[in-house]
Parts: structure tokens; sequence; C-alpha cells
């Protein structure tokens, strides 16, 4: 039987965005195993029958040895584990997971890339991170497959030379259910407009608070909500003081993380999606 692996910097991604993919591969007959670290998403990724490995890995660090030695650590694991096929999802399971593949031979990586983080999206910072990044990306994405979402991100990868034109390919979407995400009947109540995501600057979270404001200024009925966590291990994250501010000024809700987003989605007559990149 054929193995595969789906690596990602946390269980909740995996669990919110890869589980559908993990179950059409195992329907296949494929052998999955899900690598991330350890969190609380993990026991529901072995209660839908999949096999997980613990695999620490930092989301800020920066220094050398310590991502050297991640890189050497994840080598080992792909020596145990022998899979077919690697599929490695966010900028350092990408760039960590195709060296370590190269060295351990792997037949077959396939690189996701499903957003470009604060590194790319936020020009007026970062710019010798961003060169680095960029040095890695052309380096490891030079004998693999990359998947593409979004046809910008592709074409800024291209652009830069990052990625090689046949080595890549854009697809419409992945990780949602369409089945468990449907549509339902429109309420009658107040409008009610939502913002769902991590509080991030890139995600347009100050744009969507702007409008929340130029709307109630000018006295039209409308809820504004915000379903998400702070990301306080982002630099583009709002800080807890601003979220409290602006519902002191009454321009929004703050509902916290939300386990149903189903249930959240149905209550909403108008989804807004303000992110720079993917808005």
């Amino acid at each position: 039987m054929l193995k595969v692996i789906l690596f990602a910097n946390t269980d909740w991604f995996l669990y919110n965005f890869r589980l559908q993919t993990a179950k059409g591969l195992r329907d296949a007959g494929y052998d999955v195993l899900l690598v991330s670290p350890d969190g609380a998403y993990v026991p529901r990724l072995k209660a839908a029958g999949f096999a997980w490995r613990e695999f620490p890995i930092s989301r800020r660090g920066m220094n050398p040895v310590v991502e050297f030695w991640t890189i050497l650590r994840f080598y080992w694991l792909l020596r145990q584990e022998k899979p077919n096929f690697l599929n490695n999802y966010t900028i350092k399971c990408v760039i960590y997971g195709s060296f370590a593949a190269q060295l351990a031979d792997i037949p077959h990586v396939v690189n996701t890339i499903t957003g470009l983080g604060f590194v790319f999206s936020n020009p007026a910072k970062g710019g010798l991170l961003r060169w680095l990044v960029k040095q890695l990306y052309r380096l490891a994405l030079q004998r693999t497959n990359t998947i593409f979402i979004n046809q910008d991100d592709m074409a800024l990868f291209l652009k830069n030379r990052m990625v090689p034109q046949d080595h890549c390919v854009i697809i419409e979407s992945c990780g949602v259910d369409i089945v468990k995400f449907s549509p339902a009947k429109e309420s009658t109540d107040i409008p009610l407009v939502l913002f769902a995501g991590r509080l991030l600057i890139d995600k347009g979270i100050q744009e969507f608070v702007e409008a929340a404001r130029i709307i109630k200024d000018k006295g039209m009925a409308a809820r504004f909500v915000l379903v998400g966590q702070l990301d306080r291990g982002n630099p583009a994250s709002i800080s807890e003081d601003q979220l409290v501010q602006w519902q002191q000024q009454g321009l929004v809700e703050y509902w916290g993380w939300q386990e149903d987003m189903v249930k959240i989605y149905h209550q909403a007559h108008i989804v807004c999606l303000p992110a720079y990149r993917e808005g």
C-alpha cells in the first residue's frame, strides 16, 4: 500500500482544512499519516481513524541552529516512515519538508501554497526576511510539484522565479466540505455582516471595522460580527486593547472562536472577506 504523509504546522489546520483530503486519499486506498505539532485536535484526527505523529515546529523561530535541526529531525522522520508521497502545507513545512524530502530521497513531493503570510503581505516590513524566504523557496521548490489556490500567489512566485512554471498548477479551491457548508434560508432579522478568520491586519480587519463605522454613521441598521482568535504569535495581529476599543465604540460584536461555523454562517446575511490577497 502506498503511503502519503500530510505535514502542517498545526493539528488544527489538518483537522479543519485537510480532513476531507485525508479521507479521500484513504478511500482511494492510500495509507495516510498526519504529521503536526501536538494540540487539542489530535484526538479528533485519531477519532477519524487516522494515524498521527507528533513533530514539534516553531512558527516564528529564526535561530539558524534550531531551524537546521528541525530539517534534520524531519529527515529522520521521513527515513523511518518511508512515504511514497509527501504533501506539505504552510511556509516552514513547505520549505523544510522539501529539503528533508530531497535528503531522504522521497519519490513524490507536493507543496500546497494556501497563502503568502506576513512576510509577503506587508511590503513595509520584513525586507531581509522576505529576501531570505525567496531564496529558500527557490531551492526548495525546484524538484517538487506546487499547488496554488490563488492566481495572484502563483503569479508572484513565477515572477520572482521561486518555482518553475512547469512544476506548478492552480486549483479553484480546496479544504471546504460543500455538503457541510451548504446555503440556508435567509432570515428577516437585522442584516448581519460576518468577518470570520484570524484577527490580522492583512486579513483586512481594519477595513472591515471602518466599513462598520461608515454604515453606522449613516444610521443604517446592521450588525458587524467578528469571529476568530487573536494570533499573538503573528506580527500582523491586532492587539487585545484595540479589539476591546472597537467593541466599546459599538462598531462590532466579538463572538470569539467558534466551533460550529456552519451555524455561524447560517446566521449571516453577508460574509465579508477583505483579506489583502485572497479577499
